[in-house]
């Protein structure tokens, strides 16, 4: 969701069990693997060691935590448990300990989708409504790989749903109630094809798919085709909340007191998330991948080749998996988020390495923990590291000549960079500080970076942001809002597509944003006409008619673009309401 906000902070209680012994595989990948595991033995009897001191700092029976497991070459050469995984019984986390994986289910849809198209069954390219007719026509098709790949331009359900009134946490959702919302969607993010921005909705709809496809449920599928012929005894869906799980983790999230409270996944949507399953049966998933034996040939490469949007630009995705390639360590990965567990899944093809990552606390930073165990990895085999690009020191003047507002020219999104400390800063509040790569080129720190590029272009500074996305930014002017311009927008707004009514309070030069259950939100001024809810970070655009006067606004909210609300008219006077 795109209010959840990781920081990590993971218990350790116990190492639960020694690297396991040798063990001959399947073959590996097609590509030529480096050699890691030749000098694997003396390094890796370190191994457990580096890990615990990664997951050190919560070494208490008093908080939740992780489990995490890594294979190297073929070889299970880790596996631990730190934590609680149910803080009421006492009951510690082992590595056959269940977890709710959130978005790492995406590749198992993935996969069913692949092998029914294998089968000949349906196409990647079929338009989504020959199998969903009852979604709206949007004027062009909507593929299933531009579904699976995340091209598609349909909106996320999960910020629909809080945007009108309806959060998860708050009510039960069901599949029923997401393929409604489906239906009334009005328009698209954008063109199909044309850009990437990641859409749970997506998943929904391919796990419907291959229900219809199959004949089967999209958990009896998996169950039949997948998980059962590879062994993941533990790997189920979370097809019903209500349902018992003998050993799953319960999931926690910090109170505002920082104690913890239990944070689980009520909803019977799944799909897009709601996989159960153990960092072994992951480790095992990967191995299958490696070795090419889910479904036919193919399948496993198909899933981690990157998807071309129309005009010819790459993605960092693929089916169901990120791929990422960066100083020559290529990782295919996949997070995932489901109310407070969190989950970590990469591998390294050429290096023979996978890493299995569940956590049962909403807290966990699990992509710079795994991250961390890579290095540790890399460091003890080979004393490889992946290295960042060499920082390059800049004059503050030449900082602050970057230093400003930019609009997205796809999405309206706003992006601040400021100079603060001595450095460059991109996004709101505090901001992710960025180091220089020179030539107007900086990056977000750590190993996994984002690039920020910025440029001149037709007189207007211009901001890039990640891999082939060529100046998306373009600068726009500071908000220059006149006093007692807050009247001019306060109303009662009203969204056809999710039929729900926002209200626009003005107090005094101030604005605030009222919409059912989210607390009131103050709007802080952008640029002209644009506004940004100051908690929940969503935008809103007044766009004006003929004459200039405020007909309504269009809310970005991350993964929901263009929604558009309808100014109401004012209630005459003395009519009730």
């Amino acid at each position: 969701m795109k209010r959840a906000h990781w920081l990590w902070a993971i218990a350790l209680i116990a190492g639960l069990i020694e690297p396991a012994p040798a063990a001959e595989t399947a073959a590996g990948p097609a590509s030529e693997p480096r050699a890691l595991a030749g000098s694997a033995s003396a390094g890796l009897d370190s191994l457990g060691g580096r890990v615990d001191s990664i997951f050190a700092p919560y070494a208490r029976r008093d908080c939740p935590g992780c489990a995490v497991g890594v294979s190297l070459d073929g070889r299970t050469v880790l596996l631990r448990g730190y934590g609680m995984a149910d803080l009421e019984h006492d009951v510690p986390i082992t590595p056959a300990t269940l977890f709710e994986a959130g978005s790492v289910s995406k590749q198992f849809v993935a996969a069913a989708i692949v092998l029914l198209a294998q089968e000949g069954r349906l196409s990647l390219d079929d338009d989504l409504r020959r199998w969903l007719p009852e979604l709206q026509d949007f004027g062009r098709p909507v593929t299933i790989r531009q579904v699976l790949s995340h091209t598609s331009g349909l909106r996320d359900h999960w910020t629909l749903l809080d945007l009108a009134g309806r959060p998860t946490g708050e009510v039960v959702h069901t599949l029923p109630e997401v393929l409604a919302l489906a239906r009334r969607q009005k328009r698209l993010n954008f063109e199909p094809g044309t850009r990437y921005l990641y859409s749970n909705l997506g998943y929904i709809l391919a796990g419907l798919i291959v229900q219809r496809a199959s004949g089967d449920s999209l958990p009896a599928f998996t169950r039949k085709r997948l998980s059962g012929p590879l062994a993941l005894a533990s790997t189920s869906w979370r097809d019903d909340f209500r349902r018992i799980v003998p050993g799953r983790a319960q999931a926690y999230s910090r109170a505002s007191g920082g104690q913890f409270q239990l944070d689980m996944p009520f909803s019977q949507v799944y799909g897009s998330g709601g996989v159960l399953t153990t960092v072994e049966d992951l480790l095992r998933w990967n191995a299958a991948l490696d070795s090419d034996r889910v479904g036919r040939p193919g399948l496993a490469s198909l899933l981690a080749t990157p998807i071309k949007l129309r005009d010819g630009r790459s993605t960092d995705y693929g089916l169901g998996l990120g791929i990422v390639d960066r100083d020559g360590f290529q990782e295919i990965r996949h997070g995932g988020a489901t109310a407070g567990y969190r989950a970590y899944l990469t591998r390294h093809p050429r290096e023979r390495l996978s890493i299995a990552l569940l956590c049962n606390r909403g807290d966990a930073n699990t992509d710079s923990l795994a991250r961390r165990v890579a290095e540790a990895v890399f460091g003890l085999v080979s004393g490889q590291r992946p290295a960042a690009p060499p920082v390059i020191e800049l004059a503050p003047e030449e900082l602050q000549s970057w230093a400003g507002l930019y609009r997205n020219t796809v999405t309206a999104e706003v992006q601040r960079v400021t100079v603060r400390d001595g450095a460059a800063r991109y996004g709101w509040g505090a901001g992710a500080p960025l180091v220089s790569l020179g030539e107007a080129r900086f990056r977000t720190a750590g190993w996994a970076y984002t690039e920020v590029r910025f440029r001149r272009l037709a007189g207007k500074r211009a901001m890039s942001v990640g891999k082939d996305e060529p100046f998306e930014f373009l600068e726009v002017a500071e908000a220059t809002h006149a006093r007692g311009r807050s009247t001019e927008l306060a109303g009662t707004y009203h969204s056809a597509e999710l039929d729900v009514r926002y209200s626009v309070i003005a107090r005094g030069d101030t604005l605030f944003l009222r919409r059912p259950v989210l607390r009131e939100e103050r709007l802080v001024p952008m640029d002209p006409d644009g506004y940004r809810a100051i908690r929940s970070g969503d935008q809103l655009k007044f766009t004006r008619g003929s004459r200039g006067a405020v007909n309504g606004f269009e809310v970005y909210a991350g993964r929901v673009l263009h929604l558009r609300f309808t100014r109401e008219p004012a209630p005459s006077r003395g009519a009730r309401r």
